[in-house]
């Protein structure tokens, strides 16, 4: 029976026998490792390019959406606030091509409880709520009336997604006074108009706490938001 010392003498002995082979076997290692590495950082490099090339075409590039929200930033801060966010986001997407939308809006409105049909009006305390928005207008169509015209007096003008005008059997013309659900004064609106989302699926409608689509039910249900002019939040 051979020994533990005659295998190891024998398979070096045989080893030596086979260097060439061995060799050969050796350099096809290395040289298999070699193109794998290249391989991959090959593929590092083209996959990097192609998502920069399908990020630059938006119809091959699917949406991603960082949404940033700020509560109550006042006028004079905004451009220091937008300044941030569009800092921040170079960095964020190191130089991928970025869209950067933004929405203002108000804080929440009661709507009067005389637009609750009345079977609904005695099941609960809590007022149905709205709010104004200074929505980008390109995302928006009119389907009834007009777009809102800059306040010149006390009445504040505003359009109304339209599925929340049929929900609440309202119409251009109609005019509320809203109470602001934050201490302040409350506020007086004509309906000018009704508008429906050009696309709710596009990535601007993330920013809306509705998804554009006019109503949400929840603890309580809101309405809107209600288009005004964005004059309004600049007190210009």
């Amino acid at each position: 029976m051979p020994s533990a010392g005659d295998s190891a003498k024998f398979a070096l002995a045989r080893a030596h026998a086979h260097k060439p082979l061995l060799a050969a076997a050796l350099l096809t290692v290395l040289l298999t490792t070699a193109v794998l590495a290249t391989l991959t950082a090959y593929s590092t490099a083209i996959g990097d390019a192609s998502l920069r090339h399908a990020l630059a075409a938006p119809r091959d590039a699917a949406d991603t959406t960082l949404v940033v929200k700020a509560e109550t930033v006042p006028a004079a801060s905004r451009t220091a606030a937008d300044t941030a966010v569009r800092e921040g986001t170079r960095k964020a997407f190191d130089g991928l091509p970025v869209t950067l939308r933004t929405l203002v809006r108000s804080g929440p409105y009661a709507l009067p409880g005389s637009l609750r049909p009345p079977d609904e009006r005695a099941k609960t305390d809590e007022p149905d709520l709205t709010h104004f928005a200074a929505l980008d207008r390109t995302q928006v169509r009119i389907a009834e009336g007009r777009m809102p015209a800059e306040a010149t007096g006390a009445e504040i003008e505003a359009a109304l997604p339209e599925t929340a005008a049929r929900a609440l059997a309202l119409e251009p013309g109609a005019r509320l006074t809203l109470d602001n659900r934050l201490d302040g004064p409350p506020a007086t609106i004509r309906i000018t108009g009704l508008y429906r989302p050009v696309d709710t699926a596009a990535p601007y409608w993330r920013l809306d706490d509705l998804n554009g689509r006019g109503i949400v039910k929840g603890h309580f249900t809101t309405y809107g938001p209600l288009l005004a002019d964005p004059t309004l939040f600049t007190g210009d």
